[in-house]
């Protein structure tokens, strides 16, 4: 199933700005895993550093001095962008060469819609760029969710059947219909109702389909998530199934999202060499540059 058939996934990781200091600075770290799946085995990791300097976390005042919203937002575009590189950078080699690519997380950004519009545009642009991109290149896309609390099919029971209405979620209902490892759902359609939705700005969401995954019996089925041209093309069935390999290479969680995962993580000794550096940069170029004393006791005690 997985051999000669690539498998590819990008993750994000971020050092927000700190109260600790006076000058608001944030970090935004970016890695991504290539398998190609090839005898003898031949793979990629690399990844991006960006940082975010004090005009680039500038707020307008009303969420505080040291927003991290933009940190965030940041970091999901890089995300989408970085696995739009990897669709172009693969898609003139033959349709089996071409990687199936993992987002790590849903296609359906409802919480878009619960933040300001001007904040929220740049994530609903980031995620139809590329699923456009995955259609145009006919580039194999999932987006996977391990412990999802949608409630699409759930809304759908309610809409048809009517009261008592059920308030569990999708895993919930459909656990017990997916008995054993492998088990998937019908795909569905998402076609929800919420704040995008309501707002005209979620026409994408007639774009992926997505079912659910028996991947553990002690926990709910997890969701995937596709563009809706590969279950028009008939495809689904066969990224599934490629889906389904790779999380019996990773242990129960596709192994090119842990693998992406290790690559773009900051740990704390990150995060402090990152301050530190800076700090310093500050101090020789005679920069405006406080720190709290209880960052100075941490600093003292390690």
């Amino acid at each position: 199933v997985l051999q000669d058939r690539p498998a590819a996934a990008v993750d994000g990781s971020q050092i927000p700005p700190s109260k600790d200091f006076s000058v608001p600075l944030g970090a935004v770290q970016i890695g991504w895993y290539v398998n190609h799946h090839i005898p003898g085995g031949r793979y990629e990791k690399d990844l991006y550093f960006e940082v975010l300097p004090p005009q680039d976390l500038d707020d307008d005042g009303s969420d505080g001095d040291f927003p991290d919203w933009r940190v965030n937002q940041r970091r999901f575009v890089l995300e989408c962008q970085y696995l739009v590189k990897l669709i172009e950078r693969f898609a003139q080699a033959p349709a089996p060469a071409r990687p199936l690519c993992f987002f790590d997380g849903s296609f359906i950004i409802s919480f878009a819609g619960q933040i300001r519009p001007e904040r929220a545009g740049p994530y609903l642009d980031a995620v139809q760029a590329l699923l456009a991109a995955s259609q145009a290149r006919a580039t194999p896309l999932v987006g996977f969710v391990d412990s999802s609390g949608s409630r699409d099919v759930v809304q759908l029971v309610n809409t048809a059947v009517g009261p008592p209405f059920m308030s569990m979620s999708d895993g919930a209902l459909l656990s017990a219909l997916l008995p054993n490892w492998g088990d998937r759902s019908p795909f569905f359609t998402c076609a929800r109702n919420d704040t995008l939705s309501n707002t005209g700005k979620a026409a994408f969401y007639k774009d992926v389909a997505f079912c659910y995954i028996r991947l553990s019996a002690e926990r709910p089925p997890a969701r995937i998530e596709l563009p809706r041209w590969l279950f028009d093309s008939g495809q689904a069935e066969a990224i599934v199934d490629r889906v389904r390999a790779e999380l019996v290479v990773g242990n129960g969680y596709p192994y090119v999202i842990e693998t992406a995962d290790a690559v773009a993580v900051l740990k704390q000794a990150d995060r402090d060499h990152f301050y530190a550096l800076f700090q310093q940069f500050a101090e020789k170029q005679g920069l405006p540059f406080q720190t709290t004393r209880k960052r100075l006791s941490k600093q003292a005690r390690r």
